[in-house]
């Protein structure tokens, strides 16, 4: 270990670290590369010193990947270690300083054991503070709203205008629109009700083709933005510049039972005496979200939290088609084969013909003890709507009609599914589907234990056969749609279709 390295090390015990909670996800793992480099580090942000806090946080990446990450010292400077591979590893920065995360730095650093700065003479990284959110648009309808400050709502819609260019089709508030009448001349001419935009508000942008769209300027500050609910739906903004779990995000709302904030894909729903549910509903900035709110007036500002986001992939097996349509309705359900209830985390997808509107597994909602699928449905009005498992079609049809709020927590829809003749023994597995070679759970009732399996193709050939009391299997067979066939000691035969991919 170099004499600087060991002097940075010790001075950091002298001086007393702030412990750094990590406000971009997980730690870096230090163990993942073989070098480091010992940075002491001071932030400007446009060449103006920062008054630091416990909030502030500084980041090192090497590309995408966290490297290091610090709190401010006592002494008012950042000291960072960050873990390289190479000389060729390029350090880059980011600063969230409690309410805004800045990404735009003028330094970039190499690998080096021999570090930057001192405690005399720091390394300064200066941050600016114009930034270009961009947020991606796909081809059809997006909701859509900016945490970049707006300070004069018509040049804002002009920004937005002049960055769609040709690909822009419809901008929508709640009340009002502009289209663009773009072919048959050679500028962008846009027309309609609609002359500015703010921050509060939420807003649907239809393009002929997926696109980005870019605001520049300054982050807003939330605590300036007051967001206004009327009853029934609210097209609302998100003026923050970080990803945000629903609860801290609400904290300074005081919602009703029944409650409902959604975005283009999902909804959580607010539940008197236990909150929201789902409680991982996360606001990104760049979207735009519609509350439905069950009283006649209520306005909150939001709360800037420090929770990491959980990003993971649902891992969903149907991919909704939602883009298309520019609404949605929200369904709470129940799932049912007969009068019992399902009460595994299986997936159910709603579809219009054989295109799926939406996908969602069931999750379990302690207050009343029942699993529920809270379906985030697009589509157009009298379309109808039925719905699948896996390995089942259901007897339940409803009629689409935009915003619909179907189903509550206490009185949900009852989706009832009719199980194949030849199945009277229907059971579930998890997870279904299940990767070739990955063992997945039999879920046969408590009191049977296995005898045999069979696996057979969807022609009936049967292709596997395992003699064990297992209630566990290995999907040894080559990706397709199979029939698994459960003989239980008892006598009693149990049947399940599953997925191997």
């Amino acid at each position: 270990m170099n004499k600087r390295l060991l002097f940075l090390m010790a001075s950091l015990l002298l001086c007393g670290a702030v412990s750094a909670q990590n406000y971009w996800g997980d730690d870096p793992n230090s163990h993942a590369q073989p070098s480091n480099t010992p940075i002491v580090a001071s932030v400007t942000m446009d060449g103006t010193a920062v008054t630091t806090s416990n909030a502030m946080r500084l980041g090192a990446f090497v590309g995408d990947e966290l490297r290091g990450i610090a709190a401010p010292h006592t002494d008012g400077k950042f000291w960072i270690q960050v873990f390289y591979t190479d000389a060729n590893d390029h350090i880059t920065f980011k600063f969230y300083d409690g309410t805004n995360e800045y990404t735009t730095c003028e330094t970039t650093l190499d690998g080096s054991e021999e570090g930057y700065g001192t405690p005399g003479a720091p390394q300064v990284l200066n941050f600016t503070t114009t930034q270009t959110m961009t947020t991606e648009l796909a081809q059809g309808w997006t909701w859509w709203s900016t945490p970049i400050e707006i300070t004069n709502g018509e040049a804002a819609l002009t920004m937005i205008e002049n960055s769609l260019e040709h690909n822009g089709v419809t901008i929508k508030s709640q009340n009002d629109f502009t289209i663009n009448y773009y072919g048959e001349v050679d500028y962008d001419l846009w027309y309609g009700g609609l002359e500015a935009i703010n921050n509060e508000q939420g807003y649907m942008i239809q393009t002929n083709t997926a696109c980005n769209v870019s605001m520049v300027g300054v982050f807003a500050n939330p605590s300036n933005h007051e967001i206004t609910l009327t009853r029934n739906w609210n097209w609302i903004g998100y003026p923050v510049s970080t990803n945000q779990y629903v609860t801290p995000a609400l904290s300074a709302l005081e919602p009703v039972d029944g409650d409902v904030l959604k975005d283009k894909n999902n909804f959580t729903t607010y539940y008197e005496g236990f909150g929201w549910y789902p409680d991982d509903f996360v606001l990104y900035p760049g979207k735009g979200y519609m509350y439905y709110s069950n009283s006649n007036t209520n306005s909150f500002h939001y709360t800037i939290g420090r929770d990491n986001v959980d990003n993971t992939n649902n891992d969903l097996y149907w991919t909704p088609i939602t883009d298309k349509y520019p609404f949605n309705n929200s369904i709470i359900a129940v799932l049912s084969i007969g009068d019992k209830e399902i009460t595994d985390d299986i997936e159910v997808g709603a579809f219009v013909n054989d295109e799926c509107r939406g996908s969602v597994k069931l999750s379990y909602f302690p207050p009343t003890g029942r699993y529920y699928a809270l379906l985030c449905v697009s589509g157009t009005n009298k379309e109808t709507i039925s719905f699948k498992t896996l390995d089942l079609e259901s007897e339940t049809y409803i009629s689409f009609k935009e915003n619909e709020i179907v189903g509550s927590l206490d009185n949900p829809l009852v989706i009832k599914f009719t199980q194949p003749a030849m199945e009277t023994n229907y059971i579930s597995l998890y997870p279904n589907p299940v990767k070739r070679n990955q063992e997945f759970k039999v879920l046969i009732p408590e009191e049977e234990q296995v005898s045999e399996y069979i696996i057979n193709d969807m022609v009936g050939t049967t292709i596997y056969k395992e003699t064990t009391n297992k209630n566990t299997l290995i999907s040894s067979v080559s990706p397709g749609v199979y029939l698994l066939k459960v003989i239980c000691k008892s006598g009693n035969i149990y049947y399940s279709k599953f997925i191997v991919e």
